[in-house]
């Protein structure tokens, strides 16, 4: 074991006195038994909470909330309160990537003094023009840290992952493999819709039998019109990913959706759907519909404690911070999810010239 006694202190929000745009107002919630000043401007306050059971803390813990975003404040301030455990951080954090000369990785390495679990970093990989004969790409990730298990004491850990990524001529097993909602928010633009648009009819339309066939729908790749429907109606901010366990790098995309035949049985679980019609004609009794930051059930009957979905929702609120608001909706609400075809149909000719 390593003595972190000396260490920086344990601050979560780095970039937490950077302006703050005008229209935001952050509560800023510190855990601390320490008389800390801080630099205030008109939109950042800060609440200080001394934790007098721990008398010998010098470390200290903090909390951003926008009250734009973030309902329920004395809610979430209790449940921070209970969550406060030491498994749920990193000290002195590492990442290294390890690649074949062929492969760039930029960054190469990331370091920070500490991080909240659940951190992801996006690195970005460049390839050499002779690796193009190749069929798969190792890639080895190394990270470091410490993990506290008292107030003066963490224990040094070691995790390495080594991965292969594969290579294809096919495009569409590529193009297929891909997470619009995942890519969106770096991806999306007129210019690089305009390239997806290109390479999907030279790469795979053109490939089918006919002549000057265009496709502005990507009827053969579904997945891919979350990409227009992104672009048009605004909806990308409403999708992202968390990695929810580092040790299995397991990626999950918001909005998880779930068809429920009664409160006790779950027809269908969707992640990726465009279109819900097959699903709702089985006419589900349940629809919860998990954002991340809130959770939304849509029913016309009454859901009983301990029941099948009343389970599987208290198991996500348990499990996240801040707590996500809960809200029940008439079933006939949810349509808002599906923006019609026939609006497509005007709209998406107008986007590719």
């Amino acid at each position: 074991m390593k003595n972190i006694e000396n260490s920086e202190n344990f601050v979560h929000f780095e970039e937490i006195f950077k302006p703050v745009p005008k229209d935001k107002f952050i509560h800023f919630i510190v855990f601390t038994n320490l008389c800390e000043k801080f630099s205030r401007s008109h939109n950042i306050s800060f609440d200080l909470i001394s934790p007098s059971k721990i008398k010998k803390s010098v470390h200290i813990d903090g909390l951003a909330i926008s009250q734009l975003n973030v309902e329920d404040i004395g809610l979430q301030i209790q449940a921070l309160v209970q969550r406060l455990e030491f498994n749920n951080f990193a000290l002195n954090a590492h990442t290294h990537i390890l690649t074949p000369p062929l492969i760039e990785v930029t960054p190469q390495s990331v370091k920070r003094s500490s991080l909240r679990k659940g951190t992801s970093f996006t690195f970005n990989i460049s390839l050499s023009k002779t690796t193009t004969n190749f069929t798969e790409f190792p890639i080895q990730i190394i990270c470091e840290y410490d993990v506290p298990i008292g107030w003066n004491r963490c224990i040094h850990k070691i995790y390495v992952s080594s991965r292969l990524f594969r290579s294809s001529s096919d495009f569409y097993s590529i193009l297929s493999s891909a997470r619009p909602e995942y890519t969106a928010y770096n991806f999306l633009n007129q210019e690089n819709l305009q390239k997806l648009f290109n390479l999907y009819n030279s790469k795979i339309v053109n490939s089918l039998p006919g002549e000057n066939i265009i496709d502005p729908f990507f009827t053969l790749l579904p997945s891919m019109r979350w990409y227009i429907r992104f672009f048009l109606f605004g909806q990308k901010n409403r999708y992202h990913s968390a990695i929810t366990s580092p040790n299995n790098l397991i990626a999950v995309h918001f909005p998880q959706i779930s068809f429920w035949s009664d409160e006790n049985t779950v027809s269908s679980e969707i992640v990726d759907s465009i279109s819900f019609t097959e699903e709702i004609v089985g006419k589900p009794a349940i629809i919860v519909v998990d954002h991340d930051y809130k959770i939304e059930i849509y029913s016309n009957t009454t859901i009983n404690p301990q029941s099948g979905v009343d389970n599987y929702i208290q198991e996500k609120i348990i499990s996240r911070f801040p707590v996500p608001r809960l809200t029940i909706s008439p079933m006939e609400k949810f349509g808002k999810f599906i923006i019609p075809e026939e609006k497509l149909a005007e709209l998406v000719p107008n986007l590719f010239k």
